[in-house]
């Protein structure tokens, strides 16, 4: 799970953030935290402290952590908050190749655009009730005001 608070320890490097969780399991066939480092773009800021690097840098490194340990199910809150317009394109290829080799994930976002491009289900929460829920055309076809609503802002 990534939280929206990131949960990243401020004494560690990025690369010894998204490592520490991984120590003493076997490597992924991907290649693990390597790996998630490069397809994240953090490679040139790995030795750099959280304190060190922009929100979405930060934010990057705790989904890296949370890919490398090769979830069956990933959960991201407002995955994109801090990210800026380039590096939320680059995750959202990454959440769709990793959810056609098999991933789940559950985010929440109020990105709409965002959510168009990763979901294959939405479900449009209001008041903490399920007010709609369906494939990603629910977007484009909301079915109650307040969805409309919701829509038509972002």
């Amino acid at each position: 799970m990534v939280f929206q608070d990131l949960h990243l320890w401020p004494h560690l490097s990025l690369l010894e953030n998204v490592r520490l969780p991984t120590r003493g399991r076997e490597p992924n066939a991907d290649g693990g935290v390597e790996h998630w480092i490069k397809e994240l773009e953090l490679s040139r800021l790995a030795d750099r402290y959280p304190g060190e690097v922009s929100g979405g840098e930060r934010q990057r490194a705790a989904i890296a952590r949370a890919l490398a340990l090769g979830p069956k199910v990933l959960f991201l809150d407002e995955p994109t908050s801090a990210t800026d317009v380039e590096h939320a394109v680059t995750l959202s290829r990454i959440l769709r190749a990793e959810a056609s080799r098999g991933l789940t994930i559950l985010l929440v976002t109020h990105l709409i655009g965002f959510a168009r491009m990763v979901s294959d289900r939405v479900l449009f929460i209001d008041h903490g009730e399920i007010a709609a829920e369906g494939d990603v055309t629910i977007i484009d076809m909301p079915s109650t005001d307040r969805m409309r609503h919701f829509v038509s802002v972002f």
